[in-house]
């Protein structure tokens, strides 16, 4: 996709790339990526800054050192790119930062968020970027409008006294912008002494798409129905049994993970009536 041999100011990067969990701008040109290195002998990861690519132009558009980061040299937890392209969007931890909104050519930054948490960043109906996220300290999955700053709540985090869950977002449906799918997990009530089903709340291991816009609708999409004591030899059951939902560009389908009660780990695609999302 690019070569970044001798095109940015840190001679000794040898990897690039968003950690596993960015995408591009919605129309595959920009991308954001970490400059760093890994020691295998030491187990070391060094960053050296972030980067913005023109893939159409190939051509670098910014980059940030890791020294003028908020904590300099911090290891972000991931990065992305807004579906517009105007935003590199950078996610460390709380103590690191937090997660920032920077302009492609970091000339400019705003701050959307104190930590880092399950997010994606989505299209909302007049087509400007939105950053949406799960905010523990607030209690609520929260929207913000990157250029703004205008925010609202979209989903409790805490239905009940006690209860609570985790969730994933995802904001992928760029040719039909304005909703998010959100797929909640790891339900539990009591102050987490309980373990809740999807028969115990309309939150609670659910696949539902969310409008985004204030008091916007919550459309229910699946039950993922999950068993959560499938155990898989090697491999860490909990997080392979997170839906991790995912949504069509159209909005026509959403995969997600679940064991559905068996023993088997499965993708499960959702189909959408065009219907379901019409004013």
């Amino acid at each position: 996709m690019f070569n970044f041999a001798g095109k940015t100011p840190w001679k000794k990067a040898s990897a690039f790339w968003t950690h596993g969990e960015g995408t591009t701008s919605a129309n595959g040109r920009v991308l954001t990526v970490i400059a760093s290195s890994y020691n295998e002998s030491t187990g070391e990861r060094k960053v050296y800054g972030i980067v913005t690519v023109d893939l159409e132009k190939q051509r670098i558009i910014g980059t940030l050192d890791a020294k003028d980061f908020p904590v300099p040299g911090a290891v972000p937890d991931h990065v992305s790119t807004s579906p517009s392209g105007g935003y590199a969007v950078v996610s460390w931890l709380a103590e690191h930062g937090g997660t920032r909104a920077y302009r492609v050519d970091f000339s400019a930054s705003t701050q959307l968020a104190k930590s880092s948490e399950h997010s994606d960043l989505a299209f909302n109906r007049d087509g400007q970027d939105v950053y949406v996220y799960t905010d523990y300290q607030d209690g609520n999955i929260i929207a913000v409008n990157i250029r703004s700053g205008d925010r609202f709540k979209l989903a409790p985090l805490y239905p009940e006294p006690g209860s609570s869950y985790a969730a994933h977002i995802s904001g992928q449906a760029f040719n039909r912008p304005g909703w998010v799918v959100i797929s909640s997990y790891g339900a539990t009530a009591d102050y987490g002494k309980t373990e809740l089903t999807g028969a115990d709340g309309p939150y609670y291991h659910r696949v539902w798409l969310q409008e985004l816009t204030p008091r916007g609708r919550a459309l229910a999409v699946a039950s993922t129905q999950v068993d959560p004591q499938v155990t898989l030899p090697g491999s860490d059951a909990a997080y392979f049994l997170e839906p991790q939902a995912t949504v069509s560009r159209d909005l026509s389908r959403i995969m997600f993970a679940s064991n559905f009660g068996s023993s088997t780990i499965e993708s499960y695609t959702a189909a959408l009536p065009s219907w379901m999302t019409r004013d």
